[in-house]
């Protein structure tokens, strides 16, 4: 028995059928290749970044706004640690103790590395990148990448 569609039945079908494999095609193309294309563009970003900072790390000013403008239009969060891992304010003083959302080991402060660290009782992960500065602070770059 041959079921019979008039012609709008099978345009809606086809059309249904189209929209469902562009999706398909586009989810499978973001899982395989975009995140590690974003994760290698921030890490590019947060490079450049940490050069900058260096350049100008005796001009507190510069800093601070600097900062500001990382966090509105890159979405990255510039810290600055001593050598225990607490932060510091862009004068080099000590603002107290870092919350356990992001507290370093001394190997992870130690190297000059990217790391994914994923934040507790959160879906969320969080790129960190630390570089160590003159008079032996430390700068902390983090992104997050939800």
């Amino acid at each position: 028995m041959k079921i019979k569609l008039n012609f709008f039945k099978k345009m809606f079908l086809y059309s249904m059928g189209i929209v469902l494999t562009t999706l398909l095609v586009g989810y499978i193309l973001n899982f395989l290749f975009l995140d590690s294309y974003y994760l290698d563009r921030k890490e590019d970003s947060m490079l450049k970044i940490s050069e900058v900072v260096a350049a100008n790390i005796n001009d507190p000013e510069f800093l601070d706004e600097y900062a500001e403008v990382l966090k509105e239009r890159e979405a990255i969060v510039m810290v600055f640690l001593d050598s225990q891992g607490h932060e510091l304010n862009n004068d080099g003083f000590r603002m107290g103790k870092m919350r356990n959302r992001m507290l370093l080991t001394s190997k992870e402060l130690r190297n000059k590395t990217f790391i994914i660290k994923e934040i507790p009782q959160t879906p969320g992960r969080v790129l960190v990148y630390n570089e160590r500065l003159k008079g032996g602070r430390w700068l902390s770059l983090r992104a997050s990448l939800t």
